[in-house]
């Protein structure tokens, strides 16, 4: 899907290093996407059918994002972030380090990503 050069600090004793890793996205079945560190998959993530969601109202927003208050499938309550004026790229990295701080107690629990005409949404 896209690919993108991104530099992440690896740590090595007492030095911190910075290496160029490619971070790319890539469809691995038909609601999973897989989003791949230099190749290997680095987190495998749930695509929701846009249909699914039942948008309430704009809970807030900012800069480059919205946040709506939705019903999952008429049953379930969760605020879902829909990205503007953003790159892919930019949204491939949101996701991704979204993904790594997401079993952290004090941030939001990260459930997947929609598409809407096209555009990924958190």
């Amino acid at each position: 899907m896209s690919v993108n050069q991104i530099t992440y600090p690896v740590a090595d004793e007492a030095n911190i290093q910075y290496e160029e890793l490619v971070l790319r996205l890539e469809e691995c079945s038909a609601n999973r996407l897989k989003i791949l560190l230099d190749d290997e998959t680095s987190q495998v993530i749930y695509c929701y059918d846009p249909q699914d969601f039942t948008i309430l109202s704009k809970i807030s927003f900012g800069a480059s994002t919205l946040v709506y208050d939705v019903y999952w499938r008429s049953t379930s309550k969760y605020a879902i972030k829909k990205f503007v004026r953003n790159s892919e790229e930019d949204i491939i990295k949101e996701i991704h380090l979204t993904g790594l701080v997401n079993l952290h107690p004090n941030i939001i629990q990260f459930y997947g990503v929609t598409k809407l005409k096209g555009k990924i949404i958190q």
